[in-house]
């Protein structure tokens, strides 16, 4: 993954395209989150350091399977990475 100086998100590399957040874990939950969205078909496309640190913002790709299991998430979730 890249990091993006200016957002903290660190996308996975050559990643583009339209991606949702606020999906909150904690760090120690990260492994079992990505195993659940592997999956579902879900693709985690980037992350963001939370505040206090021992939290995670998982960025997850806007594919048919996002949709499917959250429907259209609201803009101010999204990401757009060119």
């Amino acid at each position: 993954m890249t990091q993006n100086n200016l957002t903290q998100i660190y996308w996975l590399e050559g990643f583009t395209g339209v991606a949702h957040g606020k999906h909150i874990i904690p760090t120690e939950d990260l492994a079992e989150f990505l195993k659940k969205c592997n999956k579902t078909g879900l693709q985690v496309v980037g992350l963001k350091i939370g505040n206090p640190v021992q939290y995670l913002e998982c960025i997850l790709y806007a594919n048919d399977s996002h949709i499917k299991q959250f429907g259209k998430t609201a803009q101010e979730t999204w990401y757009f990475r060119h």
